[in-house]
């Protein structure tokens, strides 16, 4: 089984699963660099790990939707800033749950008091995730 192997698969699932929605001929890239080569491609969407989305969000020339987080860390985070300011391309990150009608029906029964004066709060998710099978030891690039 080669590097890439298992995630054709899933991607050829995904594919035939919402075949409605998908053209014959989309192109699936199982290595980001060859997408981004790809001149024809004017926007991404990054759902990939942390540590993947501010280096995707560099592509140039591109409008960019990220997954949150922006970034793995601090430094991370401002590098999509920076590719903003020197674009015209549109820099986006996803917080869904913000926008979720349970999230904001909460927030604003916070806001009126419901469990007394907030000065503080903090929120997280954590789910468990199935797996997508098991991959090759990734390439080291030269």
């Amino acid at each position: 089984m080669g590097l890439y192997d298992v995630d054709s698969r899933i991607f050829d699932k995904v594919k035939k699963k919402f075949s409605n929605l998908v053209p014959s001929n989309t192109k699936i890239y199982s290595d980001v660099r060859r997408m981004l080569e790809e001149k024809s491609i004017d926007a991404v969407s990054i759902a990939t790990p942390n540590h993947w989305h501010t280096p995707m969000a560099m592509s140039p020339g591109r409008h960019v939707y990220l997954e949150k987080s922006c970034s793995h860390n601090a430094h991370g985070g401002e590098i999509p800033i920076v590719v903003k300011s020197k674009t015209d391309k549109i820099i986006q990150i996803g917080n869904q749950q913000r926008s979720a009608p349970t999230s904001i029906e909460l927030t604003q029964k916070i806001r009126e008091g419901i469990i007394g004066e907030a000065y503080y709060a903090k929120a997280f998710y954590e789910a468990n995730r199935g797996g997508i099978g098991n991959g090759a030891p990734a390439a080291i690039p030269e």
